[in-house]
């Protein structure tokens, strides 16, 4: 099933296919969820290996979840032993961080301007404390 629908995103780019893909997302588990966002955000094109133990760093059963997002087709191993997934997976991903910092409870940042935006946020409340 999956594949198909990774041929038809190839075929057939629109906004709305990223729309539908959240919903494959939304029915994961909690934890496989935070595996899911971290590798969409930061991991993607990185050693397997060395990303498992990054991961099993705070997810005791990261290699196991890892294999389930492998099962539904959400991310793979390339030959060259990295994570990947492919890009619209990933804009969906990224997406979902959006949404949740769009609802002020962001979980990840991987852009800069993201980054810039929280940390001059936090010097401008620290100086107002001051």
């Amino acid at each position: 099933m999956w594949r198909d629908v990774v041929d038809m995103i190839k075929r057939e780019s629109s906004p709305d296919i990223v729309k539908n893909l959240k919903i494959s997302f939304e029915g994961l588990p909690d934890k496989e969820k935070t595996i899911f966002l971290d590798i969409a955000c930061f991991f993607r094109g990185r050693g397997k290996d060395k990303n498992i133990k990054i991961l099993e760093s705070y997810d005791l059963g990261a290699h196991i979840r890892l294999h389930g997002l492998i099962e539904k087709s959400l991310v793979f191993i390339s030959k060259y032993d990295t994570i990947q997934m492919h890009d619209l997976v990933q804009d969906m991903g990224r997406y979902v961080v959006k949404m949740q910092k769009d609802s002020e409870k962001p979980s990840r940042l991987w852009n800069v301007e993201d980054f810039e935006n929280v940390v001059s946020n936090t010097e401008s409340r620290l100086n107002t404390a001051m």
